[in-house]
């Protein structure tokens, strides 16, 4: 009765994300379901809405893998914060710091901004374009 309908609300839930529990999952479908949330919730499109998320990474754009693993679509998969870190683990979108207890998007950071400083005001756009 009532755990049916818990469970198609969170497989109802989840589908915006891009993933859909259908039932009990365990084994490498479970990791591979872990992977693609946590992958999500590390998406530009995601982290460009995401406060919360955001607020809560360092300066090299980390956040403590405790974080990603008291996320209510994770702890439907499962309570257990390492088997998030073992489900990360060969991921191509998020890399799992050398400690295992913080995570981070693989997003190139691209800057298209050139300081320049102490330069003669006669020098020429040409030669600023050379350097």
């Amino acid at each position: 009765g009532q755990s049916l309908v818990c469970r198609l609300e969170v497989a109802q839930g989840m589908a915006s994300t891009g993933l859909a529990v259908a039932g009990n999952l365990e084994g490498e479908e479970l990791l591979a379901a872990i992977r693609r949330q946590v992958e999500y919730y590390f998406s530009r499109e995601n982290l460009a809405n995401d406060a919360y998320l955001v607020q809560h990474m360092n300066s090299q754009m980390y956040v403590p893998l405790a974080i990603i693993a008291g996320f209510n679509n994770i702890r439907m998969l499962t309570s257990d914060a390492n088997m998030v870190k073992r489900a990360l683990e060969g991921s191509s979108e998020v890399t799992v710091d050398a400690s295992g207890s913080m995570v981070r998007p693989n997003i190139k950071n691209s800057r298209n901004t050139l300081v320049l400083r102490e330069i003669d005001p006669d020098t020429t756009e040409e030669e600023i374009r050379a350097v």
